[in-house]
Order: C-alpha cells, then sequence, then structure tokens
C-alpha cells in the first residue's frame, strides 16, 4: 500500500491526514500484519472518502461519522485481543502490565461509546465534522501507544493443544473425514463390481 506523507498543522488535519500518521508509525515497527494490513487500507479509503465528501459539500452525514467510528472501532479490536491473548498465553506468569494496559485499552472504548451518545446533539455540519475529527485524532492517539503489543500468531503460540479447537471445528473437521472416507469406500465398491 502507498501512502502519501502529510504535514501541516491542526487546522488542516484531515481524518486521513490523522489515519496516515498511524500507519506510517506501525510501518517502522514489525507489527505489520495482513490483517492489519486490511483494517488500515479499508480505513484510509474511508477517511479519504470522507474528507473529500466534505470538502466537496461541506456537509457529514451521519452515515459517514458511523464508518468512521467502525474504523476505530476494528483498530481497537484488533489491538484488544493482542492484549487478550497475552494475557491468555502467560496467564501463569506475572503479567500486572498487561493487565493494566487492559484496563487502559478499555476505556478508549468507554469513550469512544461516551462520544457515540452525544452525537446525535449536534446537527450543524461543520460542527459534527469538527467534533468527530477531534474526537477521532483523540482516539487514534489513544490507539498509538497501544502499538507495541504484537498480535500472536499461530506460529508464535507455545505448542499446538487439539483441546483449544471449537466445537464447530471439530465437527467439521470429522464430517470432512467421513465424507473423504465414504468417497474411498464407494470408489473401492465399485471398482471390485
Amino acid at each position: 500500500m502507498t501512502i502519501k506523507t502529510m504535514q501541516g498543522n491542526e487546522s488542516d488535519e484531515t481524518f486521513e491526514s490523522v489515519l496516515v500518521e498511524l500507519y506510517n508509525l506501525i510501518q517502522k515497527t514489525t507489527r505489520v500484519t495482513p490483517e492489519l494490513e486490511i483494517i488500515l487500507a479499508s480505513g484510509l479509503e474511508i477517511a479519504s472518502q470522507t474528507d473529500k465528501i466534505y470538502e466537496e459539500d461541506g456537509n457529514l452525514s451521519r452515515f459517514r461519522v458511523y464508518l468512521l467510528y467502525k474504523v476505530t472501532f476494528e483498530l481497537w479490536s484488533y489491538q484488544h485481543q493482542a492484549i487478550l491473548e497475552h494475557i491468555q498465553i502467560n496467564k501463569g506468569n506475572a503479567l500486572p502490565n498487561y493487565y493494566e494496559r487492559f484496563l487502559r485499552h478499555r476505556n478508549i472504548i468507554i469513550n469512544m461509546c461516551d462520544d457515540l451518545k452525544t452525537l446525535e446533539s449536534i446537527s450543524e455540519p461543520t460542527e459534527l465534522r469538527n467534533h468527530r475529527l477531534t474526537t477521532w485524532r483523540t482516539t487514534i492517539q489513544d490507539i498509538r501507544e497501544f502499538i507495541d503489543i504484537p498480535r500472536v500468531g499461530v506460529k508464535n503460540r507455545k505448542g499446538f493443544n487439539p483441546w483449544l479447537i471449537s466445537p464447530q471445528t471439530k465437527y467439521v473437521i470429522f464430517s470432512s473425514f467421513l465424507l473423504v472416507l465414504g468417497i474411498i469406500i464407494a470408489t473401492m465398491l465399485l471398482i471390485r463390481r
């Protein structure tokens, strides 16, 4: 993904420029995963479209605002899963730092939900855009504090425990095994004739 670098003061700030800063910061770390790349690419597209719509029409619909909330929620959710994975994997070890960070990270979503509640009271498009841009900047800055927490991929997990597979996955594996076995038996019976 090619990202243009945006610089300027706060008055020149856009939804896209705020997210580009986060993207550039993440690119400098080893924390980029395909899943995070997809979230960021989608987020940058939504932010860019929102900026363009506001620039052309001077209007910002609630739908566009909700799409921006979706982007921040997806970024938050991605990070929160990483924090929970680290707590779960290292539950035998003392990890007060991760638990403390879990609580701080949880507060980001609480603040987002509180802000979402106040959205209905804002009717003027410029005020809505400025309010949302301020909240967007604050949320992205809060999310930036947690970019050092890597996702624990399947490769990084300590050993594979078949008992941790969900019942649905076990059912699919067992059904697939029976289907293949049935095809082999049916083929052998047809060959014998």
